[in-house]
């Protein structure tokens, strides 16, 4: 009896596990440019994001419990300058993305701001809407350029 709770219990928690885990990382998909578009980091101060000049951008939520922090967790151990963009402006004010972010090193920095203003990021990176929900969203890492005509 033992040993069967003990093979349906591992069983459950495998199921569970990030399904990002164990697999190769995805690539880095090029992205057309950052938008100029003024946008709020995590410490509540106004950016203008064509300055920010990122290297990788990631969009995510605060409240997802395992694309996001495991993809975060990958990110952070390199050495390049990452801008985690919540999807769910909402929800995800300046504060929430600070303490969300503070187990990560200081090249992760959270984007935030008005829900039309990420509507634009988000459309500019993926070509798509951003989804209806938070939950349903990928891991797609971007990276960053400026646009000249943005100047």
């Amino acid at each position: 009896m033992k040993t069967t709770l003990a093979v349906v219990i591992a069983a459950a928690a495998f199921a569970f596990l990030p399904m990002s885990w164990g697999k190769a990382a995805d690539p880095v998909i090029e992205a057309g440019h950052v938008p100029a578009l003024d946008v709020i980091d995590d410490a509540g101060r106004r950016i203008a994001l064509r300055d920010e000049m990122p290297s990788l951008v990631f969009f995510g939520y605060t409240r997802c419990r395992d694309a996001c922090p495991a993809e975060l967790a990958r990110l952070s151990r390199t050495s390049s300058h990452i801008l985690f963009v919540t999807i769910d402006p909402n929800y995800d004010r300046p504060q929430v993305l600070a303490r969300y972010l503070k187990p990560f090193n200081k090249r992760v920095v959270g984007i935030t701001g008005t829900k039309a203003s990420i509507e634009r990021l988000y459309a500019a990176f993926t070509g798509a809407p951003l989804p209806s929900r938070a939950d349903d969203h990928d891991a797609r890492i971007f990276s960053a350029g400026r646009d000249e005509s943005d100047r």
